[in-house]
C-alpha cells in the first residue's frame, strides 16, 4: 500500500508540474513487461491465448539477454556485444 501510495503521489506532483500523468507511467510499465516477458506474452500483446508454446529455461535466459542488450543499444544508438561479465556492476571487484 505504501509503495503504490508513493508512486501515485508522485505521479500527481508530476502531472501538476506538467511533465507526466499516472496512464504514462501505467502504460510504459505495461509495455516493459510485455516486451521482457515474451515467454509469458509470446504474442507481445496483454490478452494471448493459451496455446502458445512453452519455452525452456534456457530460451528463455537468451532471449532475457537479447531483449536487454537491445535495449541498452536503444539508449546509447550504438549496438552492444555481449560479454560474460556485462550483468556484473562495475563496482565489483
Amino acid at each position: 500500500g505504501d509503495l503504490l501510495f508513493q508512486v501515485v503521489f508522485y505521479a500527481q506532483l508530476a502531472k501538476e508540474e506538467g511533465r507526466f500523468e499516472f496512464d504514462g507511467v501505467v502504460d510504459g510499465i505495461t509495455r516493459k513487461l510485455l516486451r521482457r516477458h515474451p515467454h509469458v506474452f509470446p504474442t507481445g500483446e496483454l490478452y494471448a491465448t493459451p496455446e502458445t508454446p512453452r519455452l525452456t529455461d534456457e530460451q528463455v535466459n537468451l532471449r532475457w539477454d537479447e531483449i536487454k542488450a537491445e535495449e541498452r543499444a536503444e539508449k546509447s544508438g550504438v549496438p552492444e556485444q555481449l560479454s560474460l561479465l556485462d550483468d556484473v556492476p562495475a563496482a565489483l571487484p
